[in-house]
């Protein structure tokens, strides 16, 4: 019997288990999903290392993404340029790496039919899901491009380091005297204090937001606040197509092409 788990901090809302244990049964394959709650980077790096024999994949979520990608044996190209990791494969006791969260993305904004070109998409966040996506905009998506977040030094960092990559594109700290054709990609945490989340959104200009994409599928205070304005896309079908496509890589066939 193979066995996978769904690694992070937290994990008890995750929807992967019930998603695989649905996709083993639809394909007759004998393999268990659990879900795996670490409290500390060093207790995370621990468990992939120490239970290579026990395991054959893991998928990770926030906060350990970096910390997979640090830690691991190989990485695929994908993963290699985003810095971060959130599906392992065993392989011959070799932990290699994967990032599904770009795929995950525009197969999202494709099956939602959303139009992004001629946009001015604002992205929420700096950790490894608003880098995948950001990219996912400079590579298939004719849009302006503002990033915006708590911690404004994280925030210019992340700019520094994705634009020498993409020079023919630019990458702006969002203002709020930008509201026309405003799309809100939400990357942020599930839970943000309520002094973070009301400083947020009394600068944004949720008034004159076209469209928000949270890539959560669970419900927040932000989302709930943000859909009172605009129409609000969850990122469950994210989700699903995250999971087709660890599927793919754990067992080489192709789901997402069916």
């Amino acid at each position: 019997m193979k066995k996978f788990c769904v690694i992070g901090n937290p994990v008890s809302h995750s929807l992967s288990p019930a998603i695989f244990k649905y996709l083993f049964n639809y394909f007759n394959i004998n393999a268990t999903y659990d879900s795996v709650l670490l409290d500390t980077h060093e207790s995370f790096v621990d468990f992939i290392k120490n239970n290579i024999d026990l395991y054959d994949g893991y998928n990770i979520t926030s906060p350990y993404k970096s910390a997979a990608f640090n830690t691991i044996n190989h990485q695929d190209s994908l993963a290699i340029e985003l810095e971060s990791v959130n599906c392992i494969k065993i392989d011959n006791s070799q932990l290699l790496g994967y990032n599904t969260d770009y795929d995950g993305f525009i197969n999202m904004i494709s099956l939602n039919e959303i139009q992004l070109n001629n946009k001015k998409v604002v992205v929420l966040g700096y950790g490894g899901a608003a880098k995948a996506i950001i990219y996912s905009l400079l590579k298939e998506h004719n849009c302006d491009i503002y990033l915006y977040g708590r911690n404004f030094n994280k925030i210019d960092n992340l700019i520094k380091q994705i634009q020498p990559k993409f020079e023919e594109r630019k990458i702006s700290l969002y203002n709020n005297t930008i509201i026309n054709d405003l799309i809100l990609i939400n990357c942020l945490p599930l839970k943000i204090d309520s002094n973070n989340l009301h400083s947020l959104l009394s600068y944004l200009p949720v008034s004159s937001i076209d469209m928000c994409i949270d890539i959560n599928y669970v419900e927040s205070d932000f989302s709930l606040e943000i859909k009172k304005h605009c129409e609000i896309i969850l990122g469950i079908d994210m989700l699903i197509y995250q999971a087709l496509k660890s599927f793919d890589i754990w067992f080489n066939c192709n789901c997402l092409q069916k």
